[in-house]
Parts: C-alpha cells; structure tokens; sequence
C-alpha cells in the first residue's frame, strides 16, 4: 500500500528539492549573481479590456467565471458573468436569483406567438441580479 510514512525533512521529494535549490545557489554564487525571479511583462487585452486573467490548474486565461444555475428540467434559472476566479463569492447570490427566478416568470406577461398563451420563463431580471 505504498511506502510508510517518513517525517518532512527525509521525504525523497524534499532532499531533491533541497539538492535542486543548493545547485541553483552555487551556480548563481559562481556567476557572481544574486539569484533573480523573473516576472512576465505586463500584457493588456485590447479586444477585451474589462476581461482578466486569472489562474487556472494550467496556467492563466484570459477571460470571465461564468456562473448559471439550472432547475432540475434544465431550464436555465439565473446566469452570471464576472471576473473573480474563485466560485464561491458567487454562490449566495446565484442561489438567490435562481429561488426568485421561478416568482418572477410568473409575473412575466406571456409572449403573443405561442398558440397556448405561455412562454419559457426567462426574465431578464433573474439574469442581471447579482
């Protein structure tokens, strides 16, 4: 069931990390340079300004958090787009829009083209709350 458990300081990866850092120290020594961190030059997205980039598992992108809550039909309650990466400042709002979604379609007038009368709900103000 795998190797037993071995105090920090002895794991295999922490001793080749340390051997990694000590070669990039005594190289750096060597060449008489302080050893420097890089950092990307700053990008601007002309096409999108208002995006943002934002870490992913990967890497970054580029882009917006999209959020949507649907029922349990598949008929889509509540959408929000905005630039935080993280889901969870999103969570409260979008479930309150979804639970006002369904009192709100009931109050929309229904679309003259439909031969019954009704429409799908999808009010306009369940998609902009946040």
């Amino acid at each position: 069931m795998g190797a037993p458990p071995v105090p920090t300081e002895e794991h295999s990866r922490i001793i080749r990390a340390r051997r990694v850092v000590a070669a990039a120290q005594a190289a750096a020594a060597r060449d008489g340079q302080a050893p420097t961190r890089s950092l990307p030059k700053a990008i601007a997205n002309t096409t999108d300004p208002e995006s943002r980039v934002m870490p992913t598992r990967r890497g970054f992108v580029q882009g917006y958090n999209a959020q949507v809550a649907v029922t349990a039909d598949h008929v889509i309650a509540a959408v929000n787009v905005n630039q935080q990466p993280n889901d969870m400042p999103s969570f409260v709002p979008m479930m309150t829009a979804a639970t006002d979604a369904p009192r709100a379609s009931m109050q929309a007038p229904a679309h003259p083209n439909t031969r019954s009368g009704s429409s799908w709900p999808m009010p306009a103000t369940a998609a902009t709350r946040t």
